[in-house]
């Protein structure tokens, strides 16, 4: 009995690769798309806790805005900022609040300033774990008089009240960085990281505590920055939470 040896063509073979290169040509976008609105649902998960947090803050506190950094212990030593105490206050000591899953640069050095965004401590256990993705709003209402006298700066010690802020769902107070802990609406271009909806949009989380996706025209002032006539709309109730002022909204 003659036994027959079936094996496929040169051409079969070269028809198959093609398929095969053609479906990962079409599943390989798809699959990085969905990657990267997974990355982003996790990151405005991340931002909403932060709200809450905030919330939270605000409540027991009186009504006052969370510090950029609170006076722990000696003067000038071991001041832990708010991703390193609003985490241990609040969600037992989940640091991974303070990342957005979707920040490739966390850990790099940042801007000019020759710092690394982490890793810093956790408040209570000490451990060097810490990092962040998010900036805290620096233009956010402040008072003239310190909370902490001669302990911290203006800008750290002096967290205004929230009542101050006209526009909660408007205002930011939490967004995405590549450089600093707190950022201002003077801040250079590239210390804001959009890296959502194909690189075009950030995730920032509001007074009111909702999260939303902003793009850069939203939220950076064209230059010159000091010209609050070409401000965009939403421009001055994102930063200093009214819609009436061309300045930082410092208050006694």
């Amino acid at each position: 009995m003659r036994h027959f040896r079936f094996a496929f063509t040169l051409v079969e073979l070269l028809v198959v690769i093609g398929i095969i290169a053609l479906l990962i040509s079409i599943l390989v976008p798809a699959l990085s798309k969905a990657r990267g609105a997974a990355l982003t649902a996790q990151c405005l998960s991340n931002q909403r806790q932060n709200g809450l947090a905030v919330s939270m803050y605000v409540t027991e506190s009186k009504g006052f805005l969370p510090p950029f950094q609170i006076a722990v212990g000696t003067p000038f030593v071991n001041q832990p900022y708010y991703f390193q105490y609003m985490p241990g206050l609040y969600f037992k000591e989940n640091y991974k609040l303070s990342i957005c899953p979707a920040d490739e640069h966390y850990v790099r050095r940042a801007g000019t300033s020759n710092q690394w965004r982490g890793p810093y401590s956790r408040m209570y256990s000490g451990e060097n774990d810490v990092y962040f993705s998010f900036a805290q709003n620096g233009d956010l209402p402040k008072r003239l008089k310190a909370v902490y006298p001669g302990v911290l700066t203006y800008q750290q010690g002096n967290p205004g009240l929230m009542n101050r802020i006209r526009a909660s769902a408007e205002t930011a107070v939490f967004f995405e960085t590549t450089a600093d802990a707190v950022l201002y609406y003077s801040s250079p271009d590239t210390s804001f990281r959009f890296q959502h909806s194909n690189n075009k949009k950030m995730t920032v989380v509001f007074a009111d505590g909702h999260a939303d996706l902003m793009s850069k025209e939203q939220m950076v002032a064209a230059t010159p920055y000091q010209d609050f006539r070409k401000w965009p709309n939403g421009f001055r109730a994102f930063w200093f939470g009214r819609k009436d002022v061309n300045y930082p909204n410092h208050q006694n």
